[in-house]
């Protein structure tokens, strides 16, 4: 049977990156811990956080473009929500985002990833997917939270999200209590 693009990307992430610690992240992480496959949500892309350091951002551009990526590196100012990230982008493989943990947060993040039964790779916990979902704060974002809250109500530690999103910042409570958390 032939694999997926998306199995494809995959394998070239994990032998591009098999010396750093990383987890996936956004829509593709949420659909990984959803049970209910009606509350599964269709994305063209896959989003992982990398612990590695900055100054070896363009050898990890090259090492996609060799896989056959094109690769962009994005850098803004450290005060920026994401301040580093690789785009990639393919005609045969689905577009990556691979954003480097440059906070101790989002270094915590990844050493708390899990390796799911299905899945050869890790996976930011559902805590944690909530509170990046959180921080983005857009409308599907938070429709993103509602599935994996009305999905996995019993394994939620709500009480960890918000003490998480205290932890990074006070002014991210008024989105806890647009979502009544």
């Amino acid at each position: 049977m032939a694999k997926s693009s998306y199995t494809r990307a995959i394998e070239i992430v994990k032998r591009v990156l098999k010396s750093y610690d990383y987890v996936m992240i956004g829509a593709q992480g949420v659909n990984a811990w959803v049970v209910d496959e009606d509350k599964i949500r269709a994305t063209r892309d896959i989003d992982f956080l990398l612990d590695a350091p900055e100054d070896i951002a363009m050898d990890i551009c090259q090492k996609f473009r060799d896989a056959g990526y094109t690769a962009h590196l994005r850098m803004g100012k450290k005060s920026d929500e994401i301040p580093l990230y690789i785009r990639l982008t393919s005609e045969i493989y689905p577009q990556i985002d691979i954003i480097f943990a440059l906070k101790q947060w989002e270094k915590k993040i990844i050493k708390n990833g899990k390796k799911l039964k299905d899945f050869n790779i890790k996976i930011a916990s559902v805590e944690d997917l909530i509170v990046l979902k959180i921080i983005a704060g857009s409308d599907r974002d938070f429709i993103d939270i509602k599935n994996l809250i009305a999905d996995r109500q019993t394994d939620i530690n709500l009480k960890a999200v918000k003490k998480r999103i205290l932890e990074i910042d006070e002014k991210l409570l008024k989105r806890l209590k647009l979502l009544n958390l």
